[in-house]
């Protein structure tokens, strides 16, 4: 019988979040100020956020389709993302690491990020944790930056997961998909929530 999946958020389990904030902020005051469009930041928890964001990649980057400008400005997020840990070595969680080590003979890991892919197996390079996770399963160049997508896929190619380890705002996907969410924080909760909940 095969093991179960249990699938594991990047940020703010494996890694803080912190990095992944940071750059996100830092991604948008400067795309509001190269694009002359300071609303863009007040609109950051907005609905219509999106629609900012896409006229202001159109005014940034109007030499691109709007495909490539949101492929150059993803890219150039994980890049900032990806050096910043690199920098900071402390953003890698050894405590959830090593539990998940302990773990591995139960469960599949798999690594479930809208993150672009290529990045995400930077960092876990870089963290030296690339031998503990069965398979990744993240976002690709051309896609939308969707979880939704990116487990979907997970789903198709290997099974459901019994469980998924992340945040709050991983609720809505796992009811979706009829995941059990073990809600987790590295940069809150303690390795004891995981080992109760698994």
């Amino acid at each position: 019988m095969e093991k179960p999946i249990i699938a594991i958020s990047l940020s703010g389990v494996t890694v803080s979040s912190e990095p992944f904030r940071r750059m996100h902020d830092f991604g948008i005051n400067e795309l509001a100020k190269l694009s002359g469009m300071p609303e863009l930041i007040e609109k950051k928890d907005s609905s219509k956020y999106f629609v900012y964001v896409k006229k202001a990649l159109e005014n940034v980057y109007y030499d691109l389709s709007m495909e490539k400008a949101i492929v150059k400005r993803r890219n150039q997020y994980c890049r900032r993302v990806v050096d910043l840990i690199g920098e900071n070595p402390g953003f890698i969680r050894r405590d959830v690491i090593r539990f998940l080590r302990d773990v591995k003979d139960n469960y599949r890991l798999v690594i479930v990020t809208s993150f672009l892919e290529k990045y995400v197996r930077e960092i876990l390079k870089e963290a030296e944790i690339d031998d503990i996770f069965d398979f990744i399963s993240a976002s690709k160049e051309e896609e939308e930056d969707d979880k939704e997508i990116v487990m979907t896929r997970l789903i198709s190619e290997f099974g459901r997961p019994k469980k998924f380890i992340g945040s709050k705002k991983s609720e809505k996907i796992c009811k979706k998909f009829d995941i059990e969410l073990i809600e987790f924080d590295c940069d809150r909760d303690r390795v004891m929530k995981l080992e109760r909940a698994l």
